[in-house]
């Protein structure tokens, strides 16, 4: 799997000049059960989610095959299922150490 380029500090200043990004609520968090080159990021707000629906933190995994899957969408059939399955063992990983997936969160969730 090819690697990405890291952008310099010139290519993100560019692209902070040009989109309005928040760079600055975007943490990187630790979360067992995730590969070496997966990580979980903690976003403190979010305009993905509606105001009265937003509960808390919003949270985005980034891993290799979900990287895959965004960068490369002429993957389809069983590569693409495997890539799948594959993100998706990372975010329930990461769901479950968090501890996103108790049932006390779930219901808190849901209403």
């Amino acid at each position: 799997m090819r690697h990405l380029k890291r952008l310099t500090p010139h290519e993100l200043s560019v692209l902070k000049q040009e989109f309005p990004l928040d760079l600055e609520s975007t943490k990187v968090i630790p979360a067992a059960g995730l590969g070496k080159e997966a990580k979980l990021y903690r976003v403190q707000s979010s305009g993905l989610i509606p105001g009265e629906a937003y509960t808390g933190y919003t949270y985005i995994i980034d891993t290799a095959a979900g990287r895959t899957i965004a960068c490369q969408p002429h993957i389809v059939d069983e590569e693409l299922s495997a890539l799948c399955r594959e993100s998706a063992r990372g975010f329930v990983a990461a769901a479950e150490d968090i501890g996103a997936l108790s049932p006390r969160r779930q219901a808190s969730c849901t209403s």
